[in-house]
């Protein structure tokens, strides 16, 4: 499920044994500078640390011990979630181009959403119901319809007290009527 190693512990084998399953390396930022870190810091899914650090390989967390309690929690709860972000984080390339890892992120999606655990989770979540939102647009249209239904007229606008600060949005309409205006006293002449 879940292998935690020491970034300066031995590797099992070799490179090409790397075993599965999600495997979280951890270690100071002192360990993670050792040049001995590099094989788990390459092979382990990703490396917790609670010091700062740049390498992009490795995740800062407040407690090492608290996130892994969470990770394995996690990774007995959702097994196939799981592996298949295991899979994920392993086949992008950081460095590679956007598109594979989008294509390589949506094809994870998709066999997630196929799987069991979506299928339990959606089963404990129940239905899904939209926020309670007010909505003014709709607000306004059922105030208007109820005023109908009423016989009251529409009400009006009321002028503004202030003047609108000159803006430089300018009516399509009113510059279409001015421009064949304006072509047409120059045909007239």
């Amino acid at each position: 499920m879940l292998r935690v190693v020491d970034v300066l512990s031995a590797p099992d084998s070799g490179p090409d044994d790397s075993p599965p399953g999600v495997i979280a390396a951890v270690g100071s930022g002192v360990d993670i500078a050792n040049s001995r870190a590099g094989f788990w810091l390459d092979t382990a899914t990703f490396t917790l640390t609670e010091d700062s650090c740049v390498d992009r390989r490795v995740v800062t967390v407040d407690s090492v011990a608290e996130t892994l309690a969470e990770l394995t929690k996690r990774c007995q709860r959702w097994p196939h979630a799981s592996s298949v972000c295991d899979d994920v984080l392993r086949a992008v390339d950081p460095g590679g181009p956007t598109q594979a890892a989008v294509v390589t992120e949506s094809l994870a999606y998709s066999t997630l959403q196929a799987g069991p655990e979506f299928a339990r989770w959606l089963e404990e979540r129940g239905p899904a119901r939209m926020p309670d939102i007010a909505d003014p647009v709709q607000a306004r249209l059922l105030d208007i319809i109820e005023a109908k239904k009423k016989g009251a007229k529409k009400a009006k606008a009321k002028p503004s007290a202030e003047p609108e600060p000159p803006s430089n949005v300018i009516n399509i309409m009113d510059a279409l009527r001015r421009s064949v205006a304006a072509a047409k006293k120059t045909k007239g002449r």
